[in-house]
């Protein structure tokens, strides 16, 4: 329970200040966003991710933001995504990802977790 107030709490205190000090902090240049929310997992499903990422997609669309939002990605649409990803970036001042969902550390690495192999 701790961790999920602790989760959200963090969550609306990122929207917030995007949504209050944004629109003043980045003036007119272009501004890119990767955001992505997993819930969906065959064990272990996660309830708040998906709609987490909704809401910060939201703020960043507020705040001048082009936004790819992905809820739920499979290994494919993960990797397309987040591949693609430079591209977008291509003569933009500020760039931001955003990831709620299952992660794990291995060796010092890591991992998100999609919901679906490919």
């Amino acid at each position: 329970m701790k961790h999920y107030i602790r989760e959200k709490v963090g969550a609306f205190i990122f929207v917030c200040f995007l949504s209050f000090f944004g629109s003043q902090v980045w003036a007119q240049s272009k501004r890119v966003a990767l955001v992505i929310g997993n819930g969906k997992y065959l064990a272990n499903p996660l309830l708040n991710p998906p709609n987490d990422a909704e809401d910060v997609a939201a703020a960043l669309k507020d705040c001048g933001f082009d936004v790819t939002l992905i809820k739920d990605a499979s290994a494919e649409d993960f990797r397309k995504a987040v591949d693609g990803y430079p591209a977008s970036l291509k003569d933009a001042e500020t760039a931001l990802f955003y990831y709620a969902g299952h992660g794990v550390l291995i060796d010092g690495q890591n991992y998100l977790i999609p919901v679906k192999p490919s």
